[in-house]
């Protein structure tokens, strides 16, 4: 029997149940969408002319799959932003969203800080620590997330509110009322056919696990679909232990791929990782197809992965999120690795000896 298929032996590397965790997505997205009903936004925040998300690691995901589905019907511009420093702009017209699983994110509270400091109309969403502390300073919204678990897995708790949010306010909009249910039903329908029981033969996602084992994974999606491909990279990185690049089309078919020739033995560690939509417009497609055709003569392993046709648009970013928690999660097992155990963030520290990088091993 295949070693994915021994569910008995998870719970030897699975010691925190990072699986529990991605099953528990759809249920965090409702969990979290009834939390918002006690969130009350302040009227004037809908006359915000320009609006910034703030999140670094699973909360930049969150930001940009918030970003992605907001560029369809807002008349406003939005940025996502991970650093420290806002732009010159921001002021009492600019809605400054936070989101941070602990709160304590470094850049992610000075950004806020600073926004408050500017009189932006602001809303943050954590589990306590800093930025729950700016929230009651400065009288802003504020969701506390209710769910004990590693940043990443809390993902749904992420994405939902700010979402929710922005649909209140109207600079989100659903062609249907019960659209945003059905992006959560992709998730369950996804886990269906990708979750532990489903075994390896009829399993995609342990398939491509299998397939990316001792490999360097290229992630490469277009723009709209930066949300699963950084969630992809970050996963498998975090999950796996796997050095992953990642990479934004159409510009990689420019300057990535187009020079890819040393180190000379580089290519057979590749493995091209392509997240395809059904909204591709057609010079993407064609350029896809090119790429497809290349990396093959050139004997390169090439992967695809395509939800089914018919989803929409908010349909295919959840999915790609369900794809790339549950890959990543069979990859750490094949690589003999704990999913739930982070290495330390790199800490550096100005000290009389110099600035020093902690990793744990």
């Amino acid at each position: 029997m295949p070693v994915l298929d021994l569910q008995e032996n998870f719970q030897t590397l699975d010691r925190e149940n990072m699986l529990q965790s991605i099953e528990d997505m759809p249920a965090q997205c409702m969990a979290a969408w009834e939390g918002m009903n006690s969130i009350t936004l302040p009227t004037h925040y809908i006359q915000a002319n320009q609006m910034i998300l703030l999140g670094i690691g699973a909360s930049r995901v969150a930001a940009e799959f918030v970003q992605a589905i907001a560029l369809k019907t807002s008349t406003i511009p939005i940025e996502v932003l991970t650093g420290p420093d806002l732009p010159t702009y921001v002021g009492s017209q600019t809605l400054v969203i936070a989101i941070s699983y602990t709160g304590n994110t470094r850049e992610v509270a000075a950004a806020f800080r600073s926004a408050g400091e500017r009189g932006a109309k602001l809303f943050g969403i954590s589990a306590g620590g800093d930025l729950a502390a700016l929230c009651r300073k400065y009288r802003a919204p504020y969701f506390s997330i209710q769910y004990g678990a590693q940043p990443r897995a809390a993902i749904g708790y992420l994405i939902m509110p700010p979402l929710l949010a922005l649909e209140r306010l109207g600079f989100v909009e659903f062609e249907t009322q019960d659209l945003l249910a059905k992006g959560v039903e992709t998730l369950r329908q996804c886990a269906e056919i990708l979750r532990p029981s489903v075994s390896t033969p009829q399993n995609q996602a342990k398939q491509l696990a299998q397939r990316l084992m001792g490999k360097i994974p290229v992630i490469l999606s277009p723009d709209f679909l930066r949300a699963g491909r950084h969630r992809f990279q970050m996963q498998l990185q975090e999950n796996a232990k796997t050095f992953t690049v990642e990479v934004e089309l159409p510009e990689g078919f420019h300057t990535f791929i187009a020079d890819l020739k040393f180190p000379q033995s580089i290519a057979s560690e590749l493995a091209f990782v392509l997240l395809r939509s059904q909204y591709e417009s057609t010079g993407l497609r064609e350029e896809y197809e090119t790429l497809g055709t290349q990396l093959k003569q050139g004997h390169l392993q090439i992967e695809q992965i395509k939800l089914k046709d018919g989803n929409t648009f908010l349909d295919e970013q959840f999915g790609f999120l369900s794809w790339a928690d549950y890959v990543s999660f069979y990859l750490a097992l094949l690589n003999g690795v704990d999913p739930s155990q982070s290495g330390d963030m790199i800490n550096i520290q100005a000290s009389k000896v110099g600035l020093k990088a902690f990793f744990q091993t």
